[in-house]
């Protein structure tokens, strides 16, 4: 039998509407803000710090939220991440 990815989430995280699998997408919306804004500051070929200093943040901040701290993955999300 050939499972889809759809078949897969279902059954790691759930159905589509259920609270895990509406957390596991709010996490990933998360995840895919942080990639895109990363990319957008690298194609402007700037430095997390002059990001930064133009949006009077720290660069600690944009750090943070390009690799993730920010974020608070629920451990069964983790473990779907690396499994």
């Amino acid at each position: 039998d050939i499972t889809t990815l759809d078949q897969f989430k279902d059954e790691i995280y759930g159905v589509k509407g259920t609270p895990q699998t509406d957390n596991l997408e709010r996490e990933l919306e998360t995840l895919r803000i942080g990639v895109q804004i990363r990319n957008a500051r690298q194609k402007k070929e700037m430095t997390q710090a002059q990001l930064a200093e133009r949006i009077n943040k720290k660069r600690t901040f944009i750090s943070k939220v390009e690799n993730l701290s920010l974020i608070h993955i629920s451990e069964p999300t983790r473990l779907g991440m690396i499994s």
